[in-house]
């Protein structure tokens, strides 16, 4: 790439393919003479360099100079096809005058354009890294506040982990003591949940019973335990409205441990 093709010493001309691989093999380079430059035959076929005027090579390259603006290199095939792809008409070079169907001053309006849209490049690059310094800024208070409320997570995670424990070994309890009371051929017993904070006894007596009444004559004892002593009178309606077993009469057994009459 940096080595002359063109040698003015004996007026020939070298394909920029085939200097390289001569440098390569350390060989001299297959030469040709310069009247095969721009002949409209393409000679070098694998980069087209001996056309860079003509469409002859498929792979040839054309260098516009657009003075004013940005040089570029062109496709050989778009050479004289009476659209100017150089802002500097030297693309169609076989027109009379060269540039004759090329707009004027189309190089600075392409400057121009380029310039515009290199500026909106650089703006939109200076907001975003304004953007990013003020991320970056404020990056370290929010890794604390979201560490703070990541110790806070894991914390309830921990707790409700050690609930789901304790629950699953209750439930696992649970399930081989009924397992266990399935299996069992002896009948299972009642189980005895008289007392508590607020919670009392009921009696129920039958009809007829003396107006003394005594723990001794009852019926049976209403379990009611599980029912808040001011619901007892509810509960004493329930249990004793059959006039042909019962008197009518509930005695329930207050919080205190004194008899009461409902």
């Amino acid at each position: 790439e940096t080595q002359p093709l063109f040698t003015r010493g004996d007026g020939t001309f070298v394909c920029r393919r085939e200097l390289a691989r001569a440098q390569a093999a350390g060989e001299p380079p297959v030469r040709l003479p310069f009247f095969a430059v721009n002949d409209d035959y393409c000679d070098c076929p694998e980069d087209g360099s001996d056309e860079p005027g003509t469409d002859a090579c498929e792979l040839g390259r054309f260098y516009c100079a657009n003075a004013g603006s940005v040089p570029q290199l062109v496709r050989t095939a778009l050479l004289n096809d009476g659209v100017c792809d150089c802002c500097d008409g030297s693309d169609e070079w076989a027109l009379e005058p060269p540039a004759a169907k090329c707009r004027a001053g189309a190089c600075v309006a392409e400057a121009e354009t380029i310039a515009r849209r290199l500026a909106r490049l650089l703006a939109a690059e200076a907001e975003g890294e304004q953007l990013g310094n003020a991320a970056a800024a404020e990056l370290p208070e929010k890794l604390a506040l979201l560490q703070g409320e990541l110790v806070g997570v894991e914390a309830a995670a921990g707790t409700a982990k050690e609930n789901l424990t304790s629950l699953v070994k209750a439930i696992n309890s649970l399930s081989k003591k009924r397992q266990k009371e399935q299996k069992s051929k002896k009948p299972p017993k009642l189980a005895n949940v008289i007392g508590g904070v607020n919670r009392t006894r009921a009696f129920c007596f039958p009809q007829g019973s003396p107006e003394n009444l005594t723990f001794e004559n009852n019926t049976f004892e209403l379990n009611a335990s599980c029912v808040e002593a001011l619901a007892c009178p509810y509960v004493c309606a329930l249990f004793c409205q059959d006039s042909r077993a019962y008197n009518g009469t509930c005695v329930v057994w207050l919080p205190r441990n004194e008899p009461g009459a409902e």
